[in-house]
Formats: structure tokens, C-alpha cells, sequence
């Protein structure tokens, strides 16, 4: 209460090998299409819309995750709103991730106009993701840097996927064609990485990272 930077959905009990837990969106298993899944958004500063931080064996399938805001939290030209009274309708992450999180898939799932990461951590053993989309995130699309000294363990699998536009603002509501405005780099105020790590060696064998059969365009920094 009182500290909606540390707001958001809180972790998931985790479940077991035999049998997951499962936050599964309308539609499920048929939804390839955006709008049938359901849209989850954080507003009024909430720090991640989903935390699977420490959960194990989960599932999470169908979801357009989002805020209503077009504002970014770097040097960008429209600021969110975080201290003193005012602060704007914004989420600064998406998905939140840490190395003890381990068996978890993500199925059809848009991440996007964040006003910070699309998601923020590095993950355990078992991650995979199918059919997923992080684009349009103001600060980077995937910060698998967690900033606390770890990296990621283990397997990770991203596959069919579209890494885009990060590092730029996304318009509230959309109108245009290419809704994105105000593309940062860390040599102006910004960060950009499609995907960026941290500089911390894994445990052997090391952080087994494969992605395949995606795209990666237009993130102002590394893909």
C-alpha cells in the first residue's frame, strides 16, 4: 500500500512436472490473432503487470500485456509521471523474471508499450517461448539484466518470434501505421537492446540461449 512501484500481479504458485500451473487467456490454443486474446495493462506506475519471479512450472498463454500511457521512463518526450502527487497511467514492465524461475512457458503473448522493459530479468532452466512478441518498449524490449549480480541458468528457448521498435515510445491510443515516436539509444538517454544481458558468467555449462525463426528490427540499440 502506498508504493505503487512495487505493485503489479504477484508470482503464481508454483506448480509441479506433472502438473503445471496455467494462466491461460481467452481463446486458448486458438489464438493466434491479437485481439482474441486478453489484454492485461498496468496502470498508475505499477511496477511489472506479471511477476514470475521465484515461480516454477507455469504456463502462461493468450495474453496481450500493455499499459494505457504513452509516455517512457528514459530522456523521452513524454515523461511519465512518478514522483510527488502526480503520477501518470503507466507499468514500467511487463514480465519480471528471476533465475529461480524455472519451467515456464509463455505461448502467444504481445508485450508491448511498456514504458520501461517488455520484460526485465534473466530466467532459470526450462524457459521456453513460442509465438511471442516484445515490441515497442520504451526502454528496452528484453533487460535480462537484472542488475543484482546474476545472469540466467540453464535452457532458454525462444522460438517464432518478433523483437521490435525497443527503445521507442508507443503511441496511446494507436492511430498510425508504425505508432512509434521518441527512439533512444544510451548516447541519447535512452538504452534500445533487443535483448541485453548482464556481463556475469553462468554457471557451467553456461546459459544455454537459443533463438529461432524470428525477427529482430528496428531496437535503437543491440538487437
Amino acid at each position: 500500500a502506498g508504493n505503487p512501484y512495487a505493485a503489479g500481479m504477484p508470482p503464481p504458485p508454483s506448480g509441479t512436472a506433472a502438473q503445471h500451473t496455467r494462466i491461460l487467456g481467452e481463446n486458448y490454443a486458438a489464438c493466434t490473432s491479437q485481439s482474441a486474446r486478453t489484454q492485461i495493462h498496468g496502470g498508475w506506475a505499477a511496477g511489472a503487470v506479471l511477476s514470475l519471479s521465484g515461480s516454477s512450472y507455469v504456463d502462461v498463454a493468450c495474453l496481450d500485456i500493455t499499459d494505457f500511457s504513452n509516455c517512457g521512463k528514459d530522456t523521452d518526450q513524454v515523461a511519465c509521471e512518478s514522483g510527488g502527487t502526480t503520477i501518470s497511467d503507466f507499468a514500467n514492465d511487463g514480465i519480471s523474471l528471476k533465475n529461480t524461475s524455472t519451467n515456464i512457458t509463455l505461448t502467444d503473448i504481445r508485450i508491448h508499450g511498456l514504458a520501461a522493459d517488455g520484460m526485465f530479468g534473466s530466467p532459470g532452466d526450462g524457459f521456453v517461448a513460442k509465438d511471442i512478441a516484445i515490441v515497442g518498449n520504451a526502454d528496452a524490449g528484453w533487460n535480462a539484466d537484472n542488475s543484482d549480480g546474476t545472469t540466467g541458468v540453464g535452457s532458454l528457448l525462444v522460438q517464432n518470434f518478433d523483437i521490435s521498435w525497443n527503445g521507442c515510445v508507443e503511441e496511446y491510443p494507436i492511430v498510425d501505421t508504425v505508432p512509434y515516436f521518441s527512439c533512444r539509444d544510451q548516447s541519447s538517454g535512452g538504452y534500445g537492446d533487443g535483448f541485453g544481458t548482464a556481463t556475469v558468467n553462468s554457471p557451467a555449462p553456461g546459459w544455454q540461449v537459443h533463438f529461432d525463426q524470428g525477427t529482430v528490427s528496428y531496437n535503437t540499440q543491440d538487437g
